[in-house]
């Protein structure tokens, strides 16, 4: 099953123009079972970065309430990925 990585943006985007309207809590059940059940993944540095930007508003509104654990990047990535991102984005130096 393929998994989906969150970054800052994307739920600083979510606190701020979504909750608002999410009234019934339905959006955020969503989200937080998501993440509970590792579907959707939140690593580490995200969730370091969602305490110190925009006043933690990501981490006071979402993800400290619903007790969202991160995950450390290292449990994530997998030796295929290292591969392909060392050959499809890194732009190697040539002598």
């Amino acid at each position: 099953m393929n998994k989906i990585l969150f970054d800052t943006s994307s739920l600083i985007a979510f606190v701020r123009y979504y909750l608002p309207f999410d009234k019934k809590g339905e959006l955020q059940r969503f989200l937080s079972e998501g993440f509970n059940q590792k579907e959707f993944l939140l690593i580490k540095e995200v969730e370091n970065e969602c305490k110190s930007v925009s006043q933690g508003l990501v981490f006071e509104n979402f993800l400290k309430p619903h007790n969202l654990i991160a995950t450390p990047f290292n449990e994530i990535i997998t030796d295929k990925l290292h591969r392909e991102v060392d050959n499809n984005f890194i732009i190697s130096y040539a002598k």
